[in-house]
């Protein structure tokens, strides 16, 4: 444990962001991004409200959103944002939007719950041949719209992991966020906000 420590010691923050990480933008940057389709945030049509003061005992969710809207009206306002309130911009959107619709969100769920029930009965004929085939059904049944973002092989891969965990809550979350892709948007928007906070440390006096 001591020579783990003397080890890690050596290492600086500098030094490690220089030989080691980031890697190329390519490999973890963001997609740039286009005005999309919302689909639970308003058109840009609609006018902005005056705000309003809020009461000293609004609710804590109140309180955040309000701070939300400051912190995005800042930045509006300012026209150029810094690489540290873009990825900060990019994260709020991602998470408010979602990237599907709650019925797209449940349909792709029950699908994955149906699919963790059949996978833990008993299982007829080879393990692949079921993967295979509850594979084939899953991804069948997706919408359209998310059929189109992911390859049956993935769901293969899914469902193997899914036979793997007993409980069916975790995973249906597990299979849910992977067929949604939120996870690899997850890990990328974590990319970014590593890089961002590297570039900054390393630029500071």
């Amino acid at each position: 444990m001591s020579k783990f420590n003397k080890t890690l010691g050596a290492f600086s923050p500098e030094g490690l962001a220089d030989s080691v990480i980031p890697p190329p933008r390519s490999q973890d940057d963001l997609r740039p991004t286009r005005p999309p389709r919302g689909q639970r945030t308003p058109s840009l049509g609609q006018k902005i409200p005056d705000f309003e003061q809020l009461p000293e005992d609004a609710a804590p969710w109140m309180k955040r959103a309000r701070r939300l809207v400051l912190a995005l009206e800042h930045a509006i306002s300012g026209g150029d944002l810094e690489p540290q309130e873009l990825a900060a911009l990019e994260r709020a959107w991602s998470a408010y939007e979602l990237g599907a619709t709650d019925a797209t969100i449940a349909a792709v769920a029950h699908l994955c719950q149906r699919a963790h029930s059949a996978l833990n009965q008993r299982l007829k004929g080879s393990a692949q041949d079921a993967y295979s085939a509850c594979a084939a059904v899953l991804y069948l049944g997706l919408p359209r719209s998310v059929r189109r973002q992911i390859e049956q092989d993935e769901v293969i891969e899914i469902v193997r992991v899914m036979r793997g965990e007993p409980d069916a809550w975790p995973a249906v979350v597990d299979a849910t966020s992977k067929i949604l892709r939120w996870d690899e948007q997850a890990r990328q928007h974590a990319g970014q906000a590593i890089r961002v906070a590297l570039a900054a440390q390393k630029d500071s006096p």
